[in-house]
């Protein structure tokens, strides 16, 4: 339970690193969002439009918190997954992209339109495939990765050798 915990959160605060570095980078390129008022944003999934124009820095810091806590737990989801299905590490290169991808769309069609800020319009054209592209070659290779790393390489064929 211990290696899944310390490849959850290894997992989890990088690919959260990677997809908070992309959004920042991102947001500042397309609508000259600042750092802070994105961390905002982040919080406001969860205390409403209000704290995006008016929440301070502590606000911020809570966006910061959110945002690693739910990469943290998307971690944990893939490793408590590899634990029952090994093959998920053995080829983490392949699981890793393909994970990614799950956890765009779940972030996209189920916890923003159910969070308090309740979105609905998703991202089209270049941006959608910035943020596709940011968790297939990003976040989910840095969640598989670090649970091949730290829970080992996962189930590996035996090679029998006929008796003499």
């Amino acid at each position: 339970m211990k290696t899944i915990l310390r490849a959850a959160l290894a997992g989890g605060f990088s690919g959260g690193a990677i997809d908070l570095a992309y959004a920042m980078i991102a947001s500042y390129f397309i609508s000259h969002m600042m750092p802070d008022a994105l961390l905002r944003v982040i919080a406001g999934g969860l205390f409403g439009r209000a704290i995006i124009a008016d929440g301070g820095l502590g606000y911020a810091a809570l966006g910061a918190v959110l945002h690693f806590g739910i990469a943290v737990i998307m971690a944990l989801a893939f490793c408590g997954a590899s634990s029952f299905v090994p093959i998920l590490l053995r080829f983490w290169f392949v699981s890793g992209p393909l994970y990614g991808a799950v956890l765009y769309l779940t972030m996209n069609y189920v916890v923003l339109p159910l969070s308090a800020l309740a979105v609905t319009k998703h991202p089209e054209g270049w941006r959608m495939a910035g943020e596709l592209v940011s968790h297939m070659a990003g976040v989910g290779p840095a969640i598989a990765l670090s649970a091949r790393l730290i829970m080992g390489r996962g189930w590996q064929p035996t090679t029998a050798r006929a008796p003499m």
